[in-house]
């Protein structure tokens, strides 16, 4: 509908009302009901025929007379549909005949809801169409025509979203390139940087952290904590509660972990990440601090006194093998904050024992330092987790024999050991290895 026909729509509705007294009939809007369907279906139309690529048809169409800046059922106008189907002669070919790089994608008009474009802002421009597309020959296109590379414009949830903060493959490097603010942040406080981590982009990470991104900006974020039911007593539960984040932490996932997160560890580490930086949460109860190798190896305990918001009962694998080594490769400290014991809880048989002990083991080649005092609550965890079952002695016996190298002292829970039901000779065992 043209602005003079909406308005006419308008005018007409508005007089009947104020002759009549009352609403107007809808039926005699039916003419202008009938131009608005009208005007959808020729812009469906047109819309297909840039889908399917076919240019002579969209040629035919403009010509015709079919809107050029309006929107079809799916939210989208015919650039932004150019865009998104990555026909880049289409896309000349409508800038050329005067369509408005500001409009793009509404999702409030979508009415098909099965064609929405999550990938997305839920308003947005025509360049951050092309950024979520990776394409950086429509990148160019679009700033040759006039598009701002750093443009605020797009909304989600309320929150500004720049081309940068949606772009992957070559649409980030041409972005780069051509000036994009790597660091600059919305009001919410997020980053390009942080929305690659948040789609599991390694490409785009890559690029942002080689091009001077802020790879230590502080976030907030949500935890889980266990806190008393009341004090003196045993009961407690689980509060969702503030915390300090920051990239690092968003590529473990608050210590849930991903399988991209041990490559994104690496790239921020590369780029000056402070792999042993401390993150707090204060509450009226305690106040916590925590690094992100406490938190991923503190959330795999039967009972996390904190974890990520969305943590489920995870168990080590192949993601925590791999995330642990590259945070002792970029120099986590293996004693401070103490983990080893996080390792030991449970209930043996581990079904994990394997990825479990591997874990172990690296801590003790990094470093780990265990004396008579410091290595009590490791071996208690380890005697509070033994079961009588053959597989279970064998675990023991392998967890302490590594735990011995660093320094664990067993000779000083021989009582201990032996209510938890260890067969004799075990001590003897593990000290001639």
């Amino acid at each position: 509908m043209s602005s003079f026909q909406a308005a006419y729509l308008t005018v007409s509705s508005n007089q009947y009302l104020h002759i009549s007294g009352s609403p107007p009939d809808p039926r005699l809007f039916l003419p202008h009901i009938n131009f608005l369907s009208m005007a959808h279906t020729m812009i469906d139309n047109l819309c297909r025929q840039i889908e399917i690529d076919n240019l002579s048809g969209v040629e035919d169409a403009i010509k015709a007379g079919v809107p050029i800046n309006q929107y079809s059922a799916a939210g989208l106008t015919p650039l932004g549909t150019a865009i998104i189907c990555g026909h880049l002669a289409i896309t000349q070919f409508l800038l050329n005949k005067g369509a408005d790089i500001s409009l793009a994608y509404k999702s409030d008009l979508c009415l098909d809801k099965a064609r929405m474009q999550s990938d997305l802002p839920e308003v947005c421009a025509a360049i951050h169409c092309a950024s979520v597309s990776g394409s950086a020959d429509l990148i160019r296109l679009l700033v040759d025509h006039g598009a701002d590379i750093n443009d605020p414009s797009a909304l989600d949830y309320g929150a500004q979203m720049l081309p940068l903060f949606l772009s992957r493959g070559d649409a980030t490097k041409v972005l780069i390139e051509l000036g994009a603010d790597v660091s600059r942040s919305n009001s919410s406080g997020f980053t390009a940087l942080l929305h690659a981590m948040a789609r599991e982009d390694v490409s785009s990470t890559r690029l942002l952290v080689e091009n001077g991104a802020d790879v230590e900006v502080e976030r907030k974020t949500k935890y889980r904590i266990r806190v008393p039911l009341e004090k003196g007593k045993e009961d407690t539960e689980e509060r969702l509660v503030e915390g300090t984040s920051s990239p690092l932490m968003v590529a473990c996932h608050q210590g849930r972990l991903r399988p991209t997160s041990f490559e994104m560890i690496k790239i921020l580490a590369s780029g000056g990440a402070d792999v042993n930086r401390r993150y707090y949460i204060k509450t009226t109860e305690c106040d916590l601090s925590f690094t992100v190798l406490s938190l991923i190896c503190g959330s795999r305990t039967p009972t996390p006194l904190v974890k990520g918001a969305y943590a489920k009962k995870d168990q080590y694998g192949e993601k925590e093998v791999a995330t642990i080594r590259e945070l002792i490769a970029a120099g986590a400290d293996a004693n401070n904050p103490p983990i080893i014991t996080y390792l030991c809880e449970g209930e043996m048989p581990f079904k994990d024992f394997e990825s479990r002990f591997d874990v172990i083991q690296k801590l003790v080649n990094h470093g780990l330092h265990l004396d008579a005092q410091s290595g009590r609550d490791p071996l208690l965890a380890l005697l509070k987790s033994f079961t009588k079952h053959p597989e279970a002695e064998a675990q023991f016996l392998s967890i302490a024999t590594v735990l011995a190298r660093a320094g664990m002292k067993l000779g000083h829970c021989t009582e201990e050991m032996e209510l938890a039901g260890l067969p004799a000779g075990f001590i003897q065992s593990i000290d001639s290895d």
